[in-house]
């Protein structure tokens, strides 16, 4: 919860709650005022680094900035609430977690008119996640500050599924429902997870790829607990990839994680095949493994034939 008003000069805050419900507690994780006027030598809440990143953020159009949780703050007042951002408090749960809720946090929107400020420490780790996502900008510093903006999302396009054979070795009879276009449909175990379930494409042909989405559909817990894939030119000759992957992401305040969704897709480096095995390497005492649709990706500059 944020209070926003006009700035006023105080030394005392006294906050008093006004209506509540009979059995509740109040509690504050931690409270914070925002100094928005004035030179303050730790923030530079009032220096030139933060007037100029303000205007250039006006300049840019950005309607959405995602930032530190004092940053969120000052942006959002001295935009006059022009700029959204992530209210401050929801780094925290109520019960005093110190990692973030992702339902409480909303996704990432990665579009011209958003914009990213981060601290010099993260931006590697930023740029990377972001380069294996598919998404390019542009960045910019001002004194402290890293501003990264102008996202745009460089279009990968499915590779043509038409000559695509698949061969699982649980319910064999049904792994061709995951080839099948309909996210009504899905292949899945029969059995829970264990480190010896399989499944294999033969692309007919051979193809640069260098991502593979499964998509979930209605069977969110049924995601691979430990994936590792493989590739081959001739299905007798296999290599491991070493991958990353990604789902929905999520901005925690100075990083981004991931959430899994419905969507679950393996990035790695640009590698020719014909045959990919993915196989299941973890265990689920429940949890069955199902795709209800996969499709494969290559390199943003190619294109499905």
């Amino acid at each position: 919860m944020e209070a926003h008003f006009n700035p006023v000069p105080s030394r005392f805050v006294k906050i008093t709650l006004t209506r509540g419900r009979p059995g509740d507690s109040w509690s504050i994780n931690e409270l914070l005022v925002h100094q928005t006027t004035g030179a303050d030598k730790k923030t530079g809440a009032g220096d030139g680094p933060m007037q100029d990143l303000m205007a250039f953020l006006k300049e840019q159009g950005v309607k959405r900035a995602y930032g530190d949780h004092w940053l969120s703050a000052v942006i959002q007042v001295k935009s006059g609430g022009t700029i959204s951002t992530m209210a401050s408090n929801h780094f925290l749960g109520d019960n005093g977690e110190v990692a973030p809720l992702p339902d409480l946090i909303d996704s990432l929107e990665l579009t011209p008119a958003t914009a990213m400020i981060i601290d010099p420490t993260e931006l590697a780790a930023v740029q990377q996640t972001l380069e294996w996502y598919g998404v390019t900008f542009q960045q910019k510093a001002f004194g402290p500050y890293r501003v990264c903006y102008r996202f745009a999302k460089v279009p990968r396009v499915p590779l043509d599924r038409s000559r695509w054979q698949a061969s699982v070795n649980a319910n064999q009879r049904e792994g061709s429902l995951a080839l099948d276009g309909s996210l009504r449909t899905r292949w899945t175990s029969l059995k829970p997870q264990s480190p010896d379930l399989r499944f294999e494409l033969d692309l007919g042909r051979m193809e640069t790829i260098q991502a593979v989405t499964m998509h979930q559909g209605g069977s969110l817990r049924d995601y691979p607990r430990d994936l590792k894939l493989f590739v081959s030119p001739d299905g007798k000759d296999w290599r491991n990839v070493e991958t990353q992957w990604f789902s929905d992401l999520y901005w925690a305040g100075n990083r981004l994680f991931n959430k899994r969704g419905n969507r679950l897709t393996y990035f790695f480096q640009p590698v020719s095949c014909r045959y990919l095995k993915l196989e299941q390497r973890g265990s689920d005492s429940t949890y069955y493994w199902s795709i209800h649709e996969i499709d494969l990706f290559g390199p943003p500059a190619s294109r499905a034939p």
